[in-house]
This record gives structure tokens, sequence and C-alpha cells, in this order.
């Protein structure tokens, strides 16, 4: 049978203090009864919030771990200074090595690319579009040349990863 709890013992079973207690009853998480002018909540909704509290936080773990370890998301490290085929593979990129190499600016997803592999480029003209948490950085030529292609749209390059390579 389900009873009703104060204020107090809800923060204590959540884990949290009353004014993040007020912030999920102003959310409609949680609703509150009022008995005899005070405020109170149902046990069983209580402990019903917690557990899907609970499960948000475990799976909030699980994907920073993915995250962090390079799980799905990312895949393995790439054994060579070869993005990822085109075609969107999201893997991981080892930095660039050679100097005829265009680096990544920014840690990020190549969300598009400006020129087709081959086209000859000149310096300052735009080469791709990279985003890194919603902000958005634009690759420029640093050189003149016939340009090669090295990753794939939708791939995600660290700082320095090669996105393609000139050619004379």
């Amino acid at each position: 049978m389900s009873r009703d709890i104060t204020q107090e013992e809800a923060a204590e079973i959540l884990g949290i203090d009353l004014v993040l207690l007020e912030r999920r009853v102003r959310a409609g998480r949680l609703p509150p009864r009022e008995i005899s002018g005070k405020i109170t909540f149902n046990r069983g909704d209580v402990m019903a919030l917690k557990e899907i509290e609970d499960k948000r936080h475990a799976l909030m773990i699980e994907s920073r771990k993915t995250l962090i370890l390079g799980g799905p998301r990312f895949g393995p490290r790439a054994p060579g200074p070869c993005a990822a085929p085109a075609g969107g593979d999201a893997a991981r990129v080892m930095p660039a090595a050679d100097p005829a190499d265009l680096s990544a600016p920014i840690a990020g997803t190549l969300q598009a690319w400006e020129v087709a592999d081959g086209d000859t480029v000149e310096k300052g003209d735009l080469i791709a579009v990279k985003e890194a948490m919603k902000m958005v950085a634009q690759v420029t030529a640093t050189r003149s040349g016939i340009f090669r292609l090295f990753a794939g749209t939708g791939s995600y390059l660290e700082a320095g990863a090669p996105l393609g390579r000139y050619e004379e």
C-alpha cells in the first residue's frame, strides 16, 4: 500500500535537494498532493521517478563510455593516414603527416565537400565545411593545385587529420 511522504523524504529518496524537487514538480514529472495544507507525494510516484532517473543516468554513463572509448559511433582508429572511404563511414582518423596534406582545423564531422576529387583549386577557395558542437568551420585551400579527397562526407575527423592532398 502506498503512503504519502513529505517533500524532504521525497528529496532524500531521489538524492536531490528541495530546489531540484520543485523543478521536477513544475515540469510535471512528480505530481504533488496537498493534505491539510502540506505538500506531500505518493511514495509510489516518487519510487517510479527514481527508477526512471536511475535508468536515464545509467544510459548517460554508458553513452559517455562509448564516446570516450571509441565505441560504435566512431569505430576503431584508422590504421593509415586516410580518414574514411567516401560514403560517410564515421571512423576516427590519424593526424596528417605529409606536408602536402590539408589538415582538419578542428575536430568534428565533415558536413560537405565544396570541390570534387581531382578538382583544381586556388589558394583561398572554399574546399569543405566541418561541424563541431553546432559550430561550423569553413576549410579553405592553403595553396593552389589539384586536390584529392581523403575523407567521406559524414566522417568524424580529429583536429590535424588529413582531409585531402594537393598535387602539382
